[in-house]
């Protein structure tokens, strides 16, 4: 399959990375990249987006194989996690088996398993399981023959060609730790796999059949807000933002075209899974995330709404404002009336 690196990372670094993409997270990444199309090429692209989304979750936005904890040596690992059962020294050697690498591979058995697996004497010398190489191996087979779940069944049980479950794939891993917050990783990291490949995702199952919360649509058309919630929305920005758009006092029904300009594209472009990358309570990285979000979806629609009488930095406040509603009632599992009435008790407040 021809993949372009280059546009593959471009997507990739204001949605998924804030913007902040590393040396570290791309030489990472390209490895990861090398690995998966030498071996697993033609499996569905979205298991390698949710490998992707594996490690950014498991080890962070450096995306380079860790000691649990991140700590720096294994003295330090083990004091930090001397409470943790898996972490106790065990075995012949007296190792603490706690998580390496890029998956967070823990306890005795499972360093075993992967010792018998890949002929590499992990339960001697767990640090390897840190080496890129071995790292790299325990990740994909292990989540492809589902090493890590107890049950057998690997990635291919929750993402195939006929079906994508990137909340119940995180089984695969650790059962449903942070799974809407992965799921949310792997469609980002999707859309850009998508777009380096040159692909329109024709494996892709039916967003309404996956199994998180579906926004609320309007009828048929394609938009996350129904028509009172669009003009109450407009209401609200043009209350709020104070934008004097023409002098006829028709500055509402501008606002609401615009509403419904930026509604029906974020719903082309935001898979709601999103509710887990936006999800601000489960991990350090979601506020980043978050504003990569806005910004990322604020640049995109700025090229497409036409709003020609405003200059370019209110157009941009106009985008911004009414993406983070959206992504808000995404985020909290709410909705959008629960997200305006919170913006208006605040305006009345102030």
């Amino acid at each position: 399959m021809d993949f372009d690196r280059k546009t593959f990372f471009d997507r990739v670094r204001q949605p998924v990375f804030g913007g902040g993409l590393g040396e570290s997270a791309v030489a990472n990444m390209d490895a990861i990249l090398g690995y998966w199309f030498e071996n697993h090429g033609h499996n569905p692209p979205a298991q390698l987006a949710y490998v992707l989304a594996t490690v950014l979750a498991e080890v962070g936005r450096n995306m380079a194989p860790a000691r649990e904890g991140f700590a720096d040596s294994d003295e330090e690992a083990r004091r930090k996690l001397m409470g943790r059962a898996y972490a106790q020294p065990a075995g012949p050697y007296d190792h603490a088996y706690y998580g390496r690498g890029y998956v967070q591979l823990t306890w005795l058995a499972n360093y075993r398993k992967q010792s018998d697996k890949l002929g590499i004497d992990f339960v001697k010398d767990p640090d390897k399981v840190l080496e890129p190489e071995y790292a790299l191996r325990i990740l994909v087979e292990g989540m492809l023959d589902g090493d890590f779940n107890g049950t057998g069944e690997g990635l291919g049980h929750y993402v195939n060609q006929t079906k994508r479950d990137f909340v119940e794939a995180r089984r695969t891993v650790n059962g449903l730790d942070r799974a809407h917050e992965i799921a949310g990783y792997a469609n980002a990291f999707l859309m850009a796999i998508e777009a380096a490949s040159g692909e329109g995702g024709n494996d892709a199952p039916d967003r309404k059949k996956q199994d998180v919360k579906t926004p609320e649509k309007d009828g048929e058309r394609e938009f996350f807000l129904s028509v009172k919630q669009q003009e109450r929305l407009a209401l609200l920005m043009d209350d709020r933002l104070d934008i004097p758009f023409v002098s006829d006092g028709s500055e509402r029904r501008i606002f609401l075209k615009v509403v419904q300009s930026i509604d029906r594209n974020i719903f082309k472009v935001v898979p709601v899974e999103i509710v887990g990358i936006v999800n601000k309570g489960d991990s350090i990285v979601s506020p980043e995330v978050y504003k990569g979000m806005k910004e990322y979806l604020a640049e995109f629609l700025a090229s497409i709404i036409p709003l020609p009488f405003v200059p370019a930095f209110v157009k941009r406040e106009i985008l911004e404002f009414a993406i983070d509603v959206i992504l808000r009632a995404l985020s909290e599992f709410t909705t959008i009336d629960d997200v305006i009435a919170d913006l208006l008790d605040e305006k009345m407040a102030a």
